[in-house]
């Protein structure tokens, strides 16, 4: 339903692209510790509508955000 907050801090700033689609994911909150994702795709995950906005506050350095529903 999340993503563990240590999981981007393994290899900070590694992480350009993460693809989540068809999970179970409620939140996005765990993005903050992603500071240099460009690319991101959401797709199929239960989030309520306004963690969707919250991806761009979150991920300023986002590029590309792709967030098709079931």
């Amino acid at each position: 339903r999340s993503i563990h907050p240590d999981w981007a801090k393994l290899k900070p700033n590694a992480i350009e692209s993460l693809n989540l689609t068809s999970n179970q994911l409620e939140t996005l909150l765990f993005l903050k510790d992603f500071s240099s994702l460009k690319f991101l795709n959401v797709s199929n995950n239960p989030l309520r509508k306004n963690q969707r906005f919250l991806t761009l506050y979150l991920c300023p350095t986002l590029e590309q955000l792709i967030d098709n529903q079931i």
